[in-house]
């Protein structure tokens, strides 16, 4: 269905005239992401947070991409001015990591560490090319995953 949404993307700006931009983000994290089952690597950061056991459901590899790098760039991508009415789609590049990894920093950073991750991975591509990416939206760089982790604990611990 994700990419019948860039299909109708792309008719509808033919159609009106407009300018598109489909982002293609994968495992987002950060504060406020608690919905579908990528969030749970946010969700184990909230549980470390509140000293609770919590285990990530799958394990593999994954491109994580923290929120607010997420947010920016959705606004660069409403800026773009093409010369042309034209629905580009674009992969965005975060930290491609194992959860096992992942899981590690939300330990060491929050100190917490009845933390599990699971052995089975996402059944979808991971480390797909940003290809294009810096093109039409400039250089995007990720936040470095241990201070995202860090903010995303310091931000969950005020919702306490």
């Amino acid at each position: 269905y994700k990419v019948a949404n860039e299909q109708t993307a792309a008719v509808y700006a033919a159609d009106h005239g407009l300018t598109c931009v489909g982002l293609r983000p994968f495992t987002v994290y950060g504060a406020g992401r608690d919905q579908g089952v990528t969030s749970q690597p946010t969700a184990a950061i909230y549980s470390a947070v509140r000293g609770e056991p919590y285990r990530v459901g799958y394990g593999g590899v994954t491109d994580f991409h923290y929120a607010p790098d997420v947010a920016r760039a959705f606004i660069a991508a409403a800026r773009v001015d093409l010369d042309s009415p034209a629905a580009p789609a674009v992969n965005l590049r975060g930290h491609v990591t194992s959860v096992d990894d992942f899981v590690d920093r939300v330990r060491r950073i929050t100190g917490f560490d009845d933390l599990g991750v699971g052995t089975e991975p996402l059944p979808f591509a991971h480390a797909l090319s940003p290809a294009g990416l810096a093109e039409l939206l400039g250089d995007i760089e990720p936040t470095p995953l241990d201070d995202a982790i860090a903010e995303t604990t310091r931000i969950l611990s005020t919702a306490l």
